[in-house]
């Protein structure tokens, strides 16, 4: 009869499997999202291409240093009951953690969500 593999070989599998190193889920959203840099710059217009509840991934024209940290206004799309279309506005202090140079379409860079809140909208 065959070995059976023991569990005991767990280190030995885990080299052999890729290696996911994001922590959640990540969703393909397209979400409207202005960064802040400064109070002397005005805000950077983009809209996220993937969102998890720890970070997101945006394209921008502007590259940023990884370890800076942005506040940034994401509008969060919802819907209520009667089928109204509602935007609910997060403010988050944000992290950069990647930075990617884009060929002609500037960068591509990952934030991580290190604080936020819902803005009071007037």
């Amino acid at each position: 009869m065959g070995r059976v593999p023991a569990f005991a070989d767990q280190p030995q599998m885990e080299r052999l499997l890729p290696s996911e190193r994001r922590k959640r889920v990540r969703s393909r959203v397209h979400w409207p999202l202005c960064l802040f840099v400064n109070e002397e710059e005005g805000p950077i217009a983009t809209f996220t291409q993937d969102l998890s509840s720890g970070g997101f991934y945006c394209l921008t024209d502007r590259p940023f240093r990884v370890g800076e940290t942005l506040t940034c206004l994401l509008k969060v799309p919802t819907y209520v009951p009667d089928g109204r279309y509602v935007e609910q506005r997060l403010e988050c202090r944000v992290r950069v953690m990647r930075v990617e140079s884009l060929d002609e379409s500037g960068y591509g860079i990952a934030y991580r969500i290190e604080d936020y809140h819902f803005a009071i909208v007037g």
